[in-house]
């Protein structure tokens, strides 16, 4: 039995267990007040629900606007260096929210947590693929959706538990906890210092460097895979945060309750099936994993308009938490194959703007995607919208095609477990600055 399960763990360095590790704490730290930031903001502190939301949109915008500038200086810092800075805007930030009392603040503090996912998504992405080899991207970029997802649903359960709305000092206790897991990850991080710096650059790699964005979007195979992952953004992950408990909550007539329950059955599902998607995807060509995506979340989309039709009761309720529970399997898709197709496009001298580029895709399609929701929920049609997700998702697979026939097959193979494969040895070792 021990065996069985171990095969289902992929071999990893030691170093990269060490940074997931630390990772995993500032997601538990997240998911105790992610779920909870309008509500601690509305009923706790007093704003009025739109000033909330737009603080939230701050925040969407900053890491909009300084995505690109961070993917720079995580080439020229090198990642470790980057992300660690990152935490700590990110811990400044849940800092400034505990001690909110005026509307400014808020907006300040979201500046600060803006800044620092700006920088945290490339620097992370940048940091597991130097640390592993091009055979190990797909693992550890698995591995961390998974242990991502762990952390933010244990983190959410225990606020959950602990938030009270009539008292403030539960969340403000909230907030610095998050705050201290933010520092434990940059500390874990500080006393890495043989990982992620700055490497030494050939001539060649300088010039490359010296073309900044405009040497990514010359790379017609990395396009091709930027548009995809934007639309099945747009159509896909920005849906399931805003379209669909939209639809679910009005027009499918559950109660947030219900919803919730939703939301937990997909964070199960992409826990307990991550690494077992993985093992099934190893040798197998990632594109396909991308055709698999957009079939399960054109299935899942289905699935949302079927229930929708449903009497209330515990039938719907179940309905709707398939839905999640299918968009989870594609979920689980996900990581194997674009991070890691991204990573290994990417030139080393380049590795953060395309991850930084890469970030922009989801930034770019939790813009489009709840405006688009919006739009046909307010005119009454969500039945219409999720007959149009479906066939988006379908239309897609065709994007995914054009990317097969184009990108080489040694960037688009996951890559087998090779056997007897060092735990310590796996990984690319980096000069420091």
């Amino acid at each position: 039995m021990t065996k069985t399960l171990s095969s289902f763990i992929p071999q990893l360095p030691g170093r990269a267990w060490r940074v997931l590790a630390g990772d995993s704490v500032a997601a538990l730290g997240t998911g105790l007040v992610l779920p909870f930031i309008v509500v601690y903001l509305r009923d706790v502190r007093g704003l009025d629900v739109r000033t909330a939301a737009f603080a939230l949109s701050v925040l969407a915008i900053t890491g909009l606007v300084f995505g690109g500038p961070a993917g720079s200086l995580v080439d020229k810092l090198g990642p470790r260096r980057m992300l660690i800075a990152s935490l700590i805007l990110c811990a400044i930030s849940s800092a400034g929210f505990s001690q909110v009392r005026e509307p400014w603040h808020a907006f300040v503090a979201s500046v600060f947590l803006g800044l620092g996912f700006a920088g945290l998504w490339p620097s992370t992405h940048s940091l597991l693929s130097s640390i592993v080899g091009p055979e190990h991207r797909s693992n550890v970029f698995a591995v961390h959706y998974a242990t991502l997802n762990l952390g933010i649903g244990i983190g959410g359960i225990i606020g959950g538990l602990f938030a009270d709305v009539s008292d403030p000092r539960t969340f403000e206790l909230l907030y610095r906890l998050d705050a201290a897991s933010w520092l434990i990850f940059a500390a874990v991080l500080l006393k890495m210092n043989d990982i992620g710096n700055k490497v030494e650059r050939s001539a060649a790699e300088e010039a490359a460097a010296s073309g900044g964005y405009r040497s990514v979007m010359k790379d017609r195979n990395f396009v091709r895979l930027f548009v995809l992952m934007a639309l099945l953004v747009t159509i896909g992950y920005s849906q399931l945060e805003s379209g669909f408990p939209a639809y679910a909550t009005g027009k499918g007539g559950i109660s947030t309750r219900a919803l919730g329950m939703t939301f937990a059955a997909n964070t199960f599902v992409i826990v307990l099936a991550q690494l077992i998607v993985l093992r099934f995807m190893r040798g197998k060509r990632r594109t396909r994993g991308l055709m698999a995506i957009c079939m399960l979340w054109a299935i899942a989309w289905s699935i949302t308009l079927l229930a929708g039709q449903l009497e209330p009761g515990m039938q719907k309720n179940v309905a709707f938490a398939l839905t999640m529970v299918v968009f989870g399997l594609g979920e689980c898709m996900v990581s194997p194959t674009a991070p890691a197709m991204v990573n290994d496009l990417a030139p080393e001298a380049l590795r953060g703007r395309y991850n930084a580029a890469y970030s922009f895709t989801f930034s770019a399609g939790h813009i489009l995607g709840p405006a688009f929701a919006g739009i046909l929920l307010g005119a009454g049609l969500g039945d219409e919208l999720f007959m149009i997700l479906p066939a988006a998702c379908l239309a897609a697979i065709l994007l995914v095609r054009n990317l097969e026939r184009n990108i080489s097959e040694k960037v688009n193979r996951v890559t087998e477990e090779p056997s007897g494969a060092s735990k310590e040895g796996a990984g690319v070792e980096l000069t420091s600055a």
